[in-house]
């Protein structure tokens, strides 16, 4: 073994250790990364940002995180792995939707929310599981760009998992 191999070793043993941990907090496809198509969307999006709020968001993007996925990849949250007072925020409303998209894909419609809370970027809510339908990529058909959040994670999985809003 090289030293190289043995120094690559060393610093990412940790790094695997956390991935594992997180893996078994966070079961099912949890992952350190955005998928192809949830970057695509949120480049979509950032247009519909004034600059400064472009920019605040892009340098998150940049950051270290962990992307936990609910229900089939439905429900995706953004979990931020440093202090939070150590992160950019975007500057709008506490619970903000940032857009709300129609899709059109070869395997049918999706419709897809895109919020944040408390400036940061958070989650993504889809009506239906959205890998099957995004891996061959989308239209945008309908959008609504901005306003309040009209809907939690927390009445996202409520409604996947028991039919119903709280």
């Amino acid at each position: 073994m090289t030293t190289g191999r043995i120094i690559w070793a060393v610093i990412s043993a940790p790094f695997a250790l956390v991935d594992l941990t997180l893996k078994l907090i966070f079961p099912g496809d949890s992952g350190w990364s955005l998928r192809r198509y949830e970057i695509e969307l949120l480049q979509v999006v950032m247009g519909s940002l004034d600059d400064e709020n472009q920019a605040i968001l892009a340098r998150q993007l940049n950051k270290l995180f962990f992307v936990e996925r609910l229900h089939d990849g439905r429900v995706v949250r953004i979990h931020f792995k440093w202090k939070r007072g150590s992160i950019d925020r975007m500057k709008l409303p506490k619970e903000y939707n940032l857009a709300k998209l129609k899709l059109k894909t070869e395997g049918g419609k999706l419709g897809v929310s895109i919020g944040t809370y408390d400036g940061l970027i958070f989650s993504f809510h889809y009506t239906k599981p959205p890998k099957p339908f995004l891996s061959q990529g989308f239209e945008i058909v309908e959008a609504e760009y901005g306003g309040p959040a009209n809907d939690t994670v927390t009445r996202a999985i409520d409604r996947l998992e028991h039919g119903k809003q709280r």
